[in-house]
């Protein structure tokens, strides 16, 4: 019987660590791609879709097991500080949940064509949720484009 617990308890230790890395890696995942994002923004204002430097230098890289990690991190934010979104992304998020879950045979889904716009659209609703979180507004348009952007962002 001791032996039993003992392993029990080693067990629930390990799967404690593991939701405690993927929470890591879901908060690293959603500050970066918050940050790509602002400062694509503030470089040259409104994204566009086509921007190279999001799909080449980010979305094209990340696989389902990033976009869950990163979605459950969200998902324990909207838990604790609910005041941070808007139902809309709560439902852009949930979308994406249910497309990694039905699709979860295809390594990248959100890099398909047809769940392109899908990634486009969460993307910019964790970077929403984000800034919110900082208080910090940084709308996606041309009048958020700045001269310099150096050191803008004060947290890393």
């Amino acid at each position: 019987m001791f032996i039993h617990n003992q392993m029990e308890r080693n067990y629930h230790k390990q799967q404690d660590a593991i939701k405690q890395r993927v929470m890591e890696i879901g908060v690293d995942t959603a500050v970066e791609i918050t940050k790509i994002l602002n400062e694509e923004i503030l470089k040259g204002g409104e994204i566009q879709e086509d921007n190279s430097a999001i799909w080449d230098g980010w979305l094209h890289k990340k696989d389902n097991e990033d976009w869950q990690a990163m979605l459950i991190a969200m998902r324990e934010l909207m838990r604790e500080y609910p005041r941070f979104f808007k139902q809309r992304d709560m439902d852009i998020l949930d979308t994406v949940w249910e497309t990694l879950q039905s699709k979860g045979n295809v390594e990248r889904v959100l890099d398909t064509k047809k769940y392109k716009g899908t990634a486009w659209r969460a993307i910019h609703t964790v970077r929403e949720v984000v800034c919110r979180c900082w208080d910090l507004y940084l709308p996606n348009s041309d009048g958020s484009k700045r001269q310099k952007v150096d050191d803008f962002f004060e947290f890393n």
